[in-house]
């Protein structure tokens, strides 16, 4: 045990209590992976997770997948995608909490003319009960009303402005929200690049860290450059037999000849992870079949793979 590195630095960062080897998840936690490798160190780890994984997590795009089938990854709450504060023309202001509903930020105007004072202003319905506390505050904000009534005399005033008060309820429904997002191809090159290597290293075992391109992986993974390895990814649309071979409902990471294909919520990536020829000859390849809803996963020969497909593909035909 004593000899065993960490596959990204491969020992430059020394296995301590404070540098331990950690659970690295192939695919993230945030995307629905459930397996992991215990070869990367605590330093590399977070290395990565700052480097690229924070950055690809907060994509628009996994918000909503992780939300719509309730990927909690590390969090205990799955906070709706468009959580936040908007503004809109006939709602007003309102903001949208992690659950996904939708409430009016209070809005409240307080005018002293002629010795009268008026109220005009919106409020959430749930927020009805703490009314008097928004109204009370507005008036002790004011200096020409509190020099003109008085402190004490702002609670009653506060409760007898809200009474004579005309008040309207209106239903919203369904506002519109629109967000804008930037796609960073970078960072998602360097993840599936990571995912392709790991699983590389999962399957072949410490034999795959002396391919040639294997180093170059790593070495990227270390430093952050992925400059030397552009010619040999792509975010990219699968070969189509490929892509109708897997479909959307599990993550997909297959490893064919000297070839990684990548899926995951119908984001596909194909990159070369080896130089050398490391399956047997014959070898059909292997698929690992990610479950995100489950967070299970399983390892199937490619060949086995199509020859299920094809009896799902009977079974459908027969009904």
């Amino acid at each position: 045990m004593d000899n065993i590195k960490c596959i990204i630095c491969l020992g430059e960062n020394p296995i301590t209590l404070e540098n331990p080897l950690t659970k690295e998840h192939i695919i993230p936690e945030f995307m629905g992976g459930a397996k992991y490798i215990s070869r990367v160190c605590k330093c590399c780890n977070e290395w990565m997770s700052r480097d690229f994984e924070v950055a690809v997590s907060k994509f628009d795009f996994y918000e909503i997948a992780r939300y719509t089938h309730q990927i909690n990854g590390k969090r205990k709450l799955v906070k709706h995608p468009f959580t936040g504060s908007y503004e809109d023309d006939t709602y007003g202001k309102f903001r949208i909490n992690e659950k996904g509903e939708i409430i009016v930020i209070p809005e409240i105007e307080i005018k002293l003319k002629n010795k009268n004072l008026s109220l005009v202003g919106s409020i959430d319905q749930s927020d009805e009960k703490v009314l008097i506390e928004q109204v009370l505050l507005k008036l002790e904000r004011d200096k020409e009303i509190c020099e003109k009534f008085g402190l004490e005399a702002l609670p009653s005033l506060a409760e007898r402005l809200i009474n004579t008060s005309d008040t309207k309820y209106e239903s919203h429904y369904n506002p519109k929200v629109s967000k804008s997002s930037v796609f960073d191809i970078d960072a998602h090159i360097k993840l599936y690049t990571k995912i392709a290597f790991e699983t590389a290293f999962d399957y072949f075992g410490d034999i795959y860290l002396d391919d040639p391109v294997a180093v170059k992986i790593r070495k990227s993974l270390q430093s952050g450059d992925f400059e030397k390895l552009k010619n040999l990814s792509a975010i990219a649309g699968l070969d189509p037999i490929l892509d109708d071979a897997f479909d959307s409902t599990y993550h997909w990471v297959v490893l064919l000849k000297n070839i990684c294909y990548i899926k995951i919520f119908n984001i596909s990536w194909e990159g070369i992870f080896s130089e050398m020829q490391l399956f047997e000859k014959g070898h059909a390849g292997i698929v690992y079949k990610y479950c995100y809803k489950s967070k299970k996963y399983e390892k199937l020969n490619l060949s086995e793979h199509y020859r299920n497909m094809a009896l799902h593909q009977m079974k459908i035909n027969k009904k």
